[in-house]
């Protein structure tokens, strides 16, 4: 112990850290397992287990390789180690991953200024700044008020929906702050950020490891380029309409009062480029004896210059043998632990009771793509130019994938 204590001196280095030249390599005060990432202190490393919270106190062993530093941490139980890997992630971001096989959760607290707000999370409704509270990244139905949640609960399955405030369709583990850092979270577990401590906040997924990286600045702008750079980027629109303003049909799928709604906004010279439709080609195949009228439907508003969207779900009914049948044949739907297609009931929507049992598209099967493309088939010969896709927080937890996943990944991803 004495050599990695040594070892663990030559490599500490002070920890006011928020001023730190960004791109610097990462750093571990191994006596206090505390670390340097990016220009973040992180300490406080501690996982889950059946018998609580363990913190990591010490390293027990350090080596580096490079600009990356591997090392284990001994934590609060004494039969369990935290292996931790610090390093680069391109120009400007450092990563960290810490992992202790077995557990059910990773969690750590990184410094932060008083005054910084905290940006970013993916679509959220309760607010801009989130500081203060606690995000959590679960995919699900939201944001609804609390007299309407009991309501929706009643007709969407119980892993589809959040009671919390913060509930989004498109929850994502990203803080992006006024100070010019970010912190990104690449894990697809269920994931919080709690925000309300006064001088640092605290990252924590439901997950046996944690991957995290810290985007430096200096600017907010750098930090969501640095982002954009790893994650994606929008790629540019096929078609002028995708910007431009819809407007949904309704409901009901009436085709005279649509052609009305058209005539009303041609006439008030409102800007409108798409209309979207509810006719459900899925999950249930609505639109199987109604083809003629589809088509008739489409080209009316394209002889008004418009798009046209349809609308699909990732579930196909039970009773929809053109749909449910051919997945079936293919391997494409999420299953069981035994094997058999999770079927479950879900909401469709046009009837009452508005639900009906329903698969889910299994999206990693091999054949999935060849499903899909028959299932789209029809929308396309009938003249849509897009589609509306739903219920993508349906995946149940005990739900398995053809590449191994459960709902514990799968769900958010």
């Amino acid at each position: 112990m004495a050599d990695v204590a040594r070892l663990s001196s030559l490599i500490a280095v002070c920890l006011c850290l928020l001023g730190a030249v960004p791109g610097e390599a990462a750093e571990i005060d191994g006596e206090r397992a505390r670390f340097t990432v990016g220009d973040r202190t992180a300490h406080s490393l501690a996982v889950r287990t059946p018998s609580g919270w363990h913190t990591a106190t010490k390293a027990e062993t350090v080596e580096r390789d490079g600009a990356t530093i591997r090392a284990r941490l001994a934590t609060t139980d004494p039969a369990r180690a935290i292996d931790v890997v610090l390093g680069p992630d391109g120009e400007g971001a450092e990563r960290l991953v810490a992992q202790s096989p077995g557990a059910a959760g990773v969690r750590v607290a990184l410094d932060a200024w008083r005054d910084e707000r905290y940006l970013g999370f993916g679509e959220r409704s309760n607010g801009v700044d989130q500081r203060g509270g606690v995000v959590e990244s679960y995919v699900g139905e939201g944001t609804y008020q609390p007299e309407e949640r009991q309501v929706i609960s009643g007709f969407v399955p119980p892993w589809s929906i959040r009671w919390r405030d913060d509930a989004s369709y498109f929850p994502m583990p990203w803080l992006l702050s006024t100070a010019g850092y970010g912190v990104l979270l690449d894990n697809s577990e269920t994931s919080r950020f709690d925000l309300r401590p006064a001088t640092g906040f605290g990252v924590e997924v439901d997950s046996a490891a944690m991957s995290l990286r810290v985007l430096s600045g200096p600017r907010p702008a750098d930090v969501l380029r640095r982002l954009t750079e790893r994650v994606g980027r929008q790629p540019a629109p096929a078609a002028a309409w995708f910007y431009g303003p819809w407007f949904q049909t309704g409901q009901p799928n009436q085709v005279p009062r649509e052609q009305e709604y058209v005539k009303l906004l041609r006439d008030a010279d409102a800007p409108v480029s798409a209309a979207e439709t509810h006719m459900r080609y899925l999950p249930c195949g609505a639109h199987t004896t109604r083809r003629e009228a589809e088509r008739a439907r489409t080209a009316a508003f394209h002889a008004a210059g418009l798009a046209t969207l349809t609308y699909l779900q990732e579930k196909i009914c039970a009773t929809y043998p053109g749909g449910f049948d051919a997945a079936r044949k293919r391997d494409a739907l999420v299953g069981r632990e035994s094997g058999e297609p999770y079927v479950y009931p879900a909401y469709l929507g046009e009837e009452t009771p508005p639900s009906r049992p329903m698969g889910l598209i299994d999206f990693t099967a091999p054949r999935a793509q060849e499903l899909f493309d028959l299932l789209l088939r029809d929308p396309v010969e009938d003249g849509h130019d897009g589609w509306m896709e739903d219920f993508g927080e349906s995946f149940p937890p005990d739900g398995r994938t053809a590449d191994g996943q459960t709902g514990a990944t799968a769900h958010n991803s």
